[in-house]
């Protein structure tokens, strides 16, 4: 602050200090993106959006990305992933309503996209 009232930062240092402690700090950038992902699902999968709601381009994410040896659509899949076995935990999610929440254009999409980040189909995870 330029002209920091004395008695406002007094007032407000301890709000923001107990804020900034209830919010967990992402370990890295990819995690924080993820977060992102996950918060947003089904929408805001597109890369720019992303990056638009994190204030920087679709350049500086990807680059950001790669400095931590991964890709968009990596952090796209485990956060998805992440959404998908809560959702699954839940008896009273139909696969294909979890599919839709994902953002997977239809059940068999979902199904097979599961598979390979699992080894097994959401209806087996989900009975296991």
């Amino acid at each position: 602050m330029r002209a920091a009232d004395p008695r406002t930062v007094e007032t407000v240092a301890p709000l923001v200090e107990a804020e900034l402690a209830a919010r967990p700090l992402a370990a890295s950038f990819s995690e924080r993106v993820a977060a992102r992902l996950a918060a947003t699902l089904p929408n805001g999968t597109d890369m720019r959006e992303v990056a638009r709601a994190m204030h920087m381009s679709a350049r500086t994410l990807q680059r950001r990305l790669g400095q931590e040896d991964t890709q968009f659509s990596e952090v796209l899949d485990r956060a998805r992933l992440g959404v998908a076995r809560g959702l699954l935990l839940d008896p009273g999610v139909a696969l294909s309503e979890a599919a839709v929440r994902l953002g997977f254009a239809d059940l068999a999409t979902f199904s097979r996209a599961f598979k390979r980040w699992t080894g097994k189909p959401p209806g087996q995870w989900r009975r296991s």
